[in-house]
């Protein structure tokens, strides 16, 4: 039932797509606009994903791998792992085979079967190869598929009364007085009090969060200690991030 319904949806898009259908009322000439069969053809032969599955890929001595790149049944795929080596992939059905291949570590492959995590560890033995190397050993890497990744839940912070009320709940060490923040765990600069961390929204540096509604948030980063040297002094206090929604 499902093929005929789809080969008789194909015959009224071939014939739309070839014929102009026009109407006369009262004179008056209307072409009929096909947007809406041309959005159901769209989506009649989009990729039909079945599942999305997160993945890490890690060196011998558990580093990340940034930038290896992610292969489905051996062809290349837009898919890259981050600066953590963590990537994420929706698969079409019938998928056989994932690998992933980095230009310092090699190629590594494993069968697909059902499941959410996979982790792909390179071990010192493993042989550094070319992309050219890899196009030897039957790999694809002129055909690139597009594959979605999976995509980021947005948390809903609209519980909240306020920003200060926000982090107190949700980012661990921090401690709120009033307007005032510190987070704990951070270089000292006194023995009374850690200094305030640097406040950040949209990459801008500001000197309050008053202006932030929780319903606005999209997500917060905090920086400590040494991830913060890049500030110098004044990320002594660590460093607050926020991103709001679009």
């Amino acid at each position: 039932m499902a093929t005929r319904i789809i080969n008789h949806a194909e015959l009224k898009i071939n014939h739309y797509l070839n014929c102009t259908l026009k109407f006369r009322t009262m004179g008056t000439k209307f072409i009929l606009l096909l947007s809406p069969l041309l959005f159901f053809c769209t989506g009649l032969f989009s990729q039909d994903y079945t599942s999305c599955i997160n993945g890490w890929v890690i060196d011998a001595k558990e580093n990340p791998i940034k930038d290896a790149s992610v292969y489905i049944d051996s062809v290349k795929t837009n898919i890259k792992t981050n600066r953590k080596g963590k990537f994420s992939i929706c698969l079409p059905k019938d998928v056989k085979m994932i690998s992933v291949f980095s230009l310092s570590n090699g190629i590594l492959e494993t069968p697909y079967v059902d499941g959410n995590e996979l982790q792909f560890t390179f071990t010192e033995d493993d042989k550094i190869i070319t992309e050219n190397q890899l196009t030897d050993l039957g790999y694809n890497n002129t055909n690139r598929k597009k594959y979605k990744s999976r995509k980021k839940k947005v948390k809903d912070y609209s519980q909240y009364q306020n920003v200060y009320q926000l982090l107190v709940a949700e980012v661990p060490g921090v401690q709120v007085s009033g307007e005032e923040i510190y987070l704990r765990g951070t270089a000292r600069k006194s023995l009374v009090r850690e200094p305030a961390p640097l406040l950040f929204i949209d990459e801008t540096l500001v000197s309050t969060l008053n202006t932030v509604m929780p319903n606005e948030i999209k997500s917060i980063k905090v920086i400590r200690n040494d991830e913060a040297a890049q500030y110098g002094s004044r990320g002594a206090g660590g460093i607050i991030k926020i991103e709001l929604k679009k």
